[in-house]
């Protein structure tokens, strides 16, 4: 084959061919595994062969090629270079690491025509300037998409008979089991039961990431944690033996591994990623303080935030007190009160509350709830009952709607009984909790336990009180815990 010489740009040596070296390697498990190492050192070796200069190393690593939203950023990098004129020829393992879409072969067609390029792997050398050149080409693209939609039919199709027989498929070991992906390791299994319990106590889902990677207790790719990666692994599917993703769970299909978490616990932190949980959700412009938004105002019951500070003048020296205050501008009373008076006197009372021996003797008699098996068996009915309506085509949809209606009631139901619940799992930790205990807590964690022990109430300054701190205004109620 004659080959044309490539255009020069100018300032290139002339007879010098500057080539680039790509390398990919896919997650696809079905195809070639030869890792970028080994592909750069023989396309460095199909270079040295023909004098061309190795002008850089473009490498993909883990990136599909036939998807068509999926980046490759050193692919894009090696086309720009290419396009600024400064590559001469690409320098490939295989075909199908550089293009598995016609659409890849055009835009390198297109750069060919403005600059001239030339393709080479160990398999042999194309020229783009070359009409036969691009007709094989062309149809080596078609060639390996074709191969691609089969290898994709064919990995779904793989997926859809292990999600019949109960197998999750994974491409890699899922945190807390074991290679094979059933059996539990139980060391994981701690980590993921001990940030579960945090999370429902009131912990940010960052926090505990950050502790759990300070502490050397990494993901299973052995990667640190982030507030990502932990949602991810603690809202699967798989922890309570379901099938599906965190997006899309399969409610309706069990898996056949042992679960990592409890149904219940499982069902709280997606209520609380999802913001439902509303008095747990965790926002961005999360309170800093202990009591903002917990305590209340008698005269209007609106929330007491925290305020700007009183400036007054005690012995002829200037003191500054800051201030929870009601904030609701039609509110007769607005009552407000010193912030550190009344976070002292509510704290004694939430530690009063954590030592009463009633109070543990119930948190440890508490028989555990079954509303997480009661969810699955309604979430099951109700998936059954459309089932049933889409087969019987007799079936009046009046009757499918009154149906729907009362499982959705009773799924409703069951759900507010799990949140409810979660009292029961903040508490259990903190059954006589000291000063210095509560001290060693997190604002979240200690506002968790104040929204589950008690109510505060404020009432309005009266004339007889003055600016004095009277608990006569405070009124504290233990919350009723229904366990």
């Amino acid at each position: 084959m004659v080959l044309s010489p490539p255009h020069r740009v100018p300032g290139a040596a002339p007879g010098v061919i500057r080539a680039a070296i790509y390398c990919r390697i896919s997650l696809d498990r079905m195809g070639d595994r030869v890792k970028v190492a080994d592909q750069e050192k023989l396309c460095r070796e199909v270079a040295a062969r023909r004098g061309w200069t190795v002008a850089g190393v473009y490498p993909d690593n883990s990136r599909s090629a036939w998807q068509r939203n999926r980046k490759r950023p050193q692919w894009d990098a090696m086309l720009e270079a290419v396009d600024r004129g400064e590559i001469d020829a690409i320098v490939v393992y295989h075909g199908d690491r550089l293009i598995r879409q016609p659409w890849d072969l055009e835009l390198l067609i297109r750069l060919a025509d403005q600059r001239g390029i030339r393709l080479a792997s160990p398999t042999g050398e194309r020229d783009l300037d070359n009409a036969d050149d691009r007709f094989v080409l062309r149809i080596e693209a078609a060639q390996a998409c074709r191969e691609s939609d089969n290898t994709s039919r064919r990995v779904k199709r793989a997926h859809e008979r292990q999600a019949e027989a109960g197998i999750s498929p994974s491409s890699r070991r899922p945190y807390g089991w074991e290679d094979d992906g059933r059996t539990v390791r139980p060391a994981e299994r701690d980590v993921a039961d001990e940030a579960a319990d945090r999370v429902i106590a009131g912990e940010p889902w960052s926090r505990v990431a950050r502790d759990l990677t300070q502490r050397g207790l990494l993901t299973s790719t052995g990667a640190a944690w982030t507030n990502t990666t932990l949602k991810r692994m603690l809202l699967r599917p798989r922890n309570v033996g379901l099938m599906g993703t965190a997006a899309a769970p399969r409610l309706d299909q069990a898996g056949t591994w042992e679960p990592l978490l409890d149904r219940e616990r499982w069902e709280l932190l997606r209520r609380i990623a999802s913001g439902r949980a509303e008095p747990y959700a965790h926002r961005t412009n999360a309170p800093s303080h202990l009591l903002s938004g917990i305590a209340t105002c008698v005269p209007c019951a609106s929330s007491l935030r925290a305020g700007g500070t009183v400036a007054r003048r005690n012995s002829g020296r200037k003191q500054s007190t800051q201030t929870y205050v009601c904030v609701n501008p039609s509110c007769t009373g607005r009552a407000h009160i010193a912030m550190h008076h009344l976070e002292n006197y509510v704290i004694g009372a939430v530690l009063r509350r954590l030592s009463d021996p009633r109070l543990a003797q119930a948190l440890t008699a508490a028989p555990k709830t079954d509303a997480g098996r009661r969810l699955v068996v309604l979430e099951a009915r109700r998936d059954q009952a459309v089932e049933e309506f889409t087969d019987d085509p007799d079936m009046p949809p009046a009757a499918l709607k009154k149906m729907l209606r009362k499982i959705n009631e009773q799924i409703a139901a069951v759900q507010a009984e799990i949140e409810a619940n979660r009292t029961r799992h903040i508490l259990t930790d903190y059954v006589g909790l000291t000063p210095d205990g509560w001290e060693a807590l997190s604002l979240d964690q200690q506002r968790a336990i104040v929204r589950a022990t008690v109510t505060v109430a404020v009432r309005p300054t009266g004339r007889s009180t003055g600016r004095r701190f009277d608990p006569a205004r405070v009124d504290v109620r233990p919350v009723e815990i229904d366990i």
